[in-house]
């Protein structure tokens, strides 16, 4: 049992009167290094931070801040620096005027959506499917842990993928206690395994070695902070750090202090089912993750330089608007008592004496900087928006063809290495969850969606193949298929259906003509016939009017 201050860490309260932190192992109690004092550049404490880690520390510490959004005013202030000469009371209103227009974070948050659609996972091992809708044993689907996983790696440029299992309780022989589905429901903690994503500040120091001409990981040491009670009400953050072996054991540490000596005590210490290294470095950029660099830092740099600029142009406009009142004549030649000068009253009631051959006028800055930095301002937006699309497309700007052409070429390997990365990256996890029941073999795979890797067909090309379907030079059927591997059709919608329905639509079309020619020819007779009775009406008619006018013609005709 792991005491701290008397207490069980897992108990439900932690009571500490104390600054210090003490913790109890076996009987014997260790004072807690505060933070301040725990070294990172000792190599035989697991606090060590390796070259690798320290190399690329500043960058992550500047894209989180970038993705945050300085929430601090620390951090604004260090992201927007104290010019020459500027009072400090105007720098800390400067800043308060200035806001961050935070176009990082949206274009991280962008990508995780576009990555998670690439991947296929219904022929992974059964088990992670039947539990995928809490991977983590946090309530996380495995869909939204992989969406985690993917903005850890845009933005940072690697995670790592714990895939842990509870430890099996086992007797004094070493024999499992956990036999049956009964008995785990005697345990809180469902003994299977489960998914713990690992931000890459976290991973310390990482050991690699070559097997057999691959490179695989010996040893890794990550931070972890822990939340334990603190008296009644109150919680405290706990730091322990857990390295994972090449063989499956682990152990866990703290760093203690006595004597204002610092050294590790181990806490917990154990060997996993998992004969091999439980984790996975996952970055969908670089094949070494540990020399991943944060995918976008160029757009959190444009960012940076938008805000101070940013700044200076909110300056100007402040700047102008509060122009400075100046006095001409007041102050005598030779004098230099400024604490005589009559008090300055500006307002619409109030007005300004000047001595004779005095004057009064407001002085305020050019405007001709404003221009200047408006325009670069727009060009700094411009930057950021095709860095932010040209991860997934060439941009927004307006090029050739051949520039398109490369642009897509460039576009199509790009997406495909991403693909790769993540597929490998998920059947590694695969293949360690299958590795607790003893079959790694059959983690299974995941497929890529193919067609989110297919560019859409450009207008001359669309135009071209429209204009060979018109001359007979091209069957339906395939102006059809080109148009679905252009990403032009939608998803639901396939070739072989859409000649279905043309030709149902053809012969529909057809029958509708008929119909419609059948009703003009019986109209035409209706019309036909009824011209043909009104003829004869009026010839009867004509015939009675003759005889009614000339009787003698019917007279005639009877003696006839």
């Amino acid at each position: 049992m792991v005491l701290i201050n008397g207490r069980d860490i897992s108990g439900i309260t932690l009571s500490d009167d104390k600054k210090d932190q003490y913790i109890e192992i076996n009987g014997a109690s260790y004072k807690l290094a505060p933070e301040s004092k725990i070294p990172t550049d000792d190599p035989d404490l697991p606090s060590y931070q390796s070259e690798e880690y320290n190399e690329y520390y500043k960058a992550l510490c500047f894209v989180q801040d970038i993705y945050e959004g300085f929430k601090d005013k620390e951090k604004k202030k260090k992201y927007l620096p104290q010019w020459t000469c500027e009072p400090t009371k105007e720098w800390e209103k400067r800043i308060k005027r200035t806001p961050f227009h935070n176009f990082f974070k949206p274009a991280v948050n962008g990508f995780p959506g576009f990555l998670s659609d690439l991947q296929e996972l219904e022929n992974l091992y059964p088990d992670i499917l039947e539990y995928q809708d809490d991977i983590d044993l946090q309530g996380n689907n495995l869909i939204s842990f992989l969406w985690q996983a993917d903005l850890k790696v845009i933005r940072d440029g690697f995670c790592g993928i714990l895939v842990d299992m509870p430890r099996i309780p086992r007797d004094e022989e070493g024999n499992k206690i956990i036999k049956t589905l009964a008995d785990q429901e005697l345990v809180k903690t469902p003994l299977r395994p489960y998914l713990v994503l690992i931000d890459r500040r976290n991973i310390l120091s990482v050991n690699q070695r070559v097997v057999n001409g691959r490179l695989e990981i010996e040893r890794a040491t990550i931070k972890e902070c822990i939340t334990v009670p603190l008296g009644r009400y109150g919680t405290q953050e706990i730091k322990r750090y857990k390295t994972f072996y090449c063989d499956g054991r682990y152990e866990v540490e703290v760093i203690v202090i006595q004597d204002d000596k610092v050294y590790a005590v181990t806490i917990e210490e154990g060997q996993s089912d998992l004969a091999c290294f439980p984790m996975v470095l996952y970055s969908a950029t670089d094949i070494n993750p540990l020399e991943a660099t944060p995918p976008l830092i160029n757009l959190a740099e444009k960012n940076k330089a938008h805000y101070e600029l940013y700044s200076e142009y909110r300056e100007v406009i402040h700047k102008m608007n509060a122009p400075v009142p100046v006095r001409i004549g007041l102050l005598m030649p030779g004098g230099s008592n400024f604490n005589e000068l009559p008090p300055m009253v500006l307002g619409p009631n109030s007005g300004i004496d000047v001595p004779e051959n005095g004057d009064f006028k407001f002085v305020e800055p050019s405007g001709a900087v404003l221009s200047t930095d408006r325009e670069e301002l727009d060009k700094l937006e411009i930057a950021m928006h095709q860095d932010s699309l040209k991860f997934l497309s060439s941009g927004v700007s307006q090029q050739t063809a051949t520039a398109a052409l490369l642009d897509s070429a460039q576009l199509s390997a790009t997406l495909s290495g991403i693909a790769r990365l993540k597929k490998s990256a998920i059947e590694q996890i695969a293949k360690l969850w299958a590795g607790y029941y003893g079959k790694p073999e059959l983690g299974g795979t995941c497929t890529v969606n193919t067609d989110l890797l297919k560019q859409r067909l450009d207008p001359q090309t669309l135009t071209a193949v429209s204009s060979m379907v018109e001359k007979g030079q091209l069957s339906t059927i395939t102006f059809l298929e080109i148009l679905k591997g252009g990403k032009t059709l939608p998803d639901e919608v396939t070739p072989a259906l859409e000649v279905k329905r043309l030709q149902a639509e053809k012969t529909a079309k057809l029958k509708h003509e008929q119909k419609v020619l059948q009703q003009q020819q019986a109209m035409m007779e209706r019309q036909t016939m009824a011209v043909n009775q009104n003829n004869q009406q009026v010839n009867q008619n004509n015939q009675e009017q003759t005889q009614s006018n000339n009787p003698s013609l019917e007279g005639n005709v009877t003696n006839s």
